[in-house]
């Protein structure tokens, strides 16, 4: 889905990224500059760590990944591209939240925010405030340029 995006242009981030599963995938399958996922769960971030390590044993290669401690209503993205992971582990208030407080970034970076069970895409597109959304309905999974 990610149309003419070579991925080592971006940096990913898996924000909730809760076990940190989803963001050892996305290492393990495609070519990001960076990779790194928080949760505001201390616990998860643990297991997170765990299940990279884990990760990297099984596979004898070290990807380097990062995992902390944040959470996503008071995240402020780092100004380089970023290709944001969420896997709607909030509602819409929280996202929303994200967004608008790295709108600037997003924008001046050319950033893309990819929603998994994208529940409150609709609300979303109707604030107006990306370039464009592909979505693929099947599978609950949208792409926001910025």
């Amino acid at each position: 889905m990610l149309p003419n995006q070579d991925p080592s242009y971006f940096r990913l981030l898996d924000v909730g990224c809760g076990s940190g599963i989803s963001t050892i995938y996305f290492a393990e399958n495609y070519r990001f500059k960076t990779y790194s996922g928080f949760d505001f769960s201390e616990e998860l971030i643990s297991t997170s760590r765990k299940n990279w390590l884990q990760f990297s044993t099984l596979r004898q290669e070290q990807i380097p990944i990062t995992f902390f401690v944040d959470d996503a209503r008071s995240h402020k993205l780092i100004a380089q591209p970023s290709f944001v992971y969420m896997f709607n582990p909030f509602g819409f208030r929280t996202a929303s939240l994200f967004i608008r407080n790295n709108l600037q970034n997003l924008r001046s970076t050319g950033s893309i925010l990819a929603i998994a069970e994208d529940t409150w895409i609709t609300e979303l597109s109707a604030a107006g405030l990306h370039k464009g959304i592909i979505r693929k309905s099947s599978y609950n999974l949208s792409l926001v340029f910025y």
